[in-house]
């Protein structure tokens, strides 16, 4: 099974992408020892002007990609789907550059696809730096459960807490094996190349946030969205308010964008 690999970058911090880098070569090499991958490739998509900042980090982390200059910011989902349209792997990376790798994570989410056909998309478990869950796995999101998020209000045992574990998926924190889930976030997931182009990739009118929630949507119209718990992460980003007013205005606009399309729920 072949795989494909895109990061997008914009704001290049080569000190995180280093480490980026590093996990993801030890995991590819290990999934392709292993016979798990029989090839693999990266495609790098950048959204700026980076290309001698990445030049050195090519060099530092001793790995090879294909570099493409997209001339301006495409956004998340349409510069991935750079690389997508143009891959001829079995299944798909997206990763995003903040995203460092526990021991056979890639391994654990590419076997997804060889156990069930029906397989369309599959995600892993998240860590915040400071080993908390990350949430990366949703139901479909409420206006009311966006703005707990937003907040960063964790109110337990309550109407608004049952609200917010609900949407984060609190009742799979103790599944140990895989599990179809709803909506996968798009800092880390693997799908199915054939049917990722199929569908057309992200929704290119998504610039940034909410792309993730409409791909895995549209993905389990095809087949299975599936969680991996043993497939673990960290993701170092995330957090759209605190990253200042243009990205909230960008998460807002996105938001309003998704529910025109899949339609409202308030709670």
């Amino acid at each position: 099974m072949e795989l494909s690999v895109s990061i997008v970058v914009y704001d290049l911090d080569k000190v995180i992408l280093a480490k980026c880098l590093m996990s993801l070569k030890k995991e590819l090499e290990e999934a392709h020892a292993s016979g798990i991958i029989s090839k693999y490739n990266l495609t790098i998509v950048d959204n700026a002007q980076n290309l001698d900042g990445l030049l050195e980090l090519e060099k530092q982390v001793d790995i090879k990609w294909e570099y493409i200059k997209a001339g301006k910011n495409l956004g998340f989902g349409k510069a991935h789907n750079v690389a997508i349209r143009n891959s001829r792997s079995d299944i798909h990376l997206v990763l995003n550059p903040d995203v460092i790798f526990e021991p056979e994570a890639i391994s654990h989410l590419a076997s997804s696809f060889c156990r069930d056909r029906a397989t369309i998309l599959a995600g892993p478990f998240g860590k915040k730096l400071s080993g908390e869950n990350a949430r990366l796995c949703k139901r479909y999101p409420s206006i009311t459960a966006l703005a707990l998020r937003a907040l960063h209000i964790r109110p337990v045992g309550d109407f608004a807490g049952r609200i917010l574990s609900n949407y984060e998926y609190h009742d799979r924190d103790f599944v140990d094996r895989e599990t179809e889930v709803l909506m996968l976030s798009g800092c880390c997931m693997i799908g199915r190349t054939r049917d990722l182009q199929i569908i057309g990739g992200f929704d290119e009118s998504f610039f940034l946030y909410f792309e993730d929630f409409d791909l895995s949507l549209r993905c389990s119209e095809l087949g299975k969205v599936i969680y991996h718990p043993r497939a673990v992460i960290y993701h170092l980003g995330g957090d759209a308010a605190k990253k200042g007013f243009r990205h909230v205005m960008f998460f807002c606009n996105s938001a309003v964008r998704f529910f025109r399309k899949h339609g409202w729920k308030i709670v």
